[in-house]
């Protein structure tokens, strides 16, 4: 996942790849997103058939529990700890993803900048180009071996 996020030396392709890579982990992120949800609901869900199973079954046994008592013994049990943990997980997946989602961000505005700075060398070495072009051959004698008004060479 990580040396997908580098930037190599060909910025055409991995301006190409940016929105693809942008849409794949954004992606992942929302599977990831609706997981939490899904966790904390089988969390809830669990929390809620165990604590109607129990009260039948103090009720039938006719024992005394406490709130507190009641819950305790919900959070104690392994299948409530195993659901916790499952949700724990995917808090922590979708952490990563929400935060790789902003890196890709910082990645796209890497590359625009990588891109305007490379446009501008580009443009800047083609004035020079086009200066050196307009300037009239005298003023290149010396830059150019030793050009005279006229265009030949001199003699030395």
């Amino acid at each position: 996942m990580w040396d997908e996020i580098k930037i190599g030396n060909d910025l055409n392709l991995e301006m190409a790849m940016q929105p693809s890579l942008y849409a794949f982990y954004g992606s992942l992120l929302a599977e990831a997103k609706t997981e939490v949800k899904r966790a904390k609901a089988r969390v809830y869900c669990f929390a809620e058939d165990e604590d109607r199973r129990l009260r039948a079954l103090f009720k039938e046994e006719g024992k005394r529990y406490t709130e507190a008592s009641l819950k305790a013994r919900i959070n104690r049990s392994v299948k409530m700890r195993q659901l916790r943990e499952e949700a724990v997980e995917a808090g922590r997946k979708f952490g990563h993803l929400l935060e790789l989602k902003e890196v890709l961000k910082q990645r796209a505005e890497m590359l625009r900048s990588i891109g305007a700075n490379r446009r501008r060398d580009v443009e800047h070495e083609a004035d020079i180009v086009t200066q050196e072009r307009n300037e009239p051959k005298q003023k290149r004698k010396h830059l150019n071996g030793g050009y005279a008004k006229n265009g030949t060479e001199e003699e030395g």
